[in-house]
């Protein structure tokens, strides 16, 4: 799960473009609930989903994977608690 700053950073951006849900969920090739999920801080993206997002969003690269809090030792993202 993205925390709840990630997804606030990720629809903060989204609105700052103008960008609507849907537009943008099209643009990064996922479907709107993903990204509505995303937003709300229910669900992790992959590391190439937080790339699509990044495209998206005129981010450099690396910029969502940057912002989840991951395990040091496995580099995942921390399961929902």
């Amino acid at each position: 799960m993205t925390n709840a700053s990630t997804g606030e950073k990720i629809k903060a951006r989204r609105l700052e473009l103008g960008l609507g849900l849907r537009e943008a969920a099209r643009a990064a090739n996922i479907s709107a609930t993903y990204w509505t999920d995303l937003e709300a801080g229910d669900r992790s993206p992959s590391d190439l989903v937080g790339l699509a997002i990044d495209l998206t969003l005129d981010w450099h690269p690396g910029t969502v994977a940057a912002t989840i809090p991951r395990c040091e030792k496995c580099g995942r993202p921390f399961p929902r608690d």
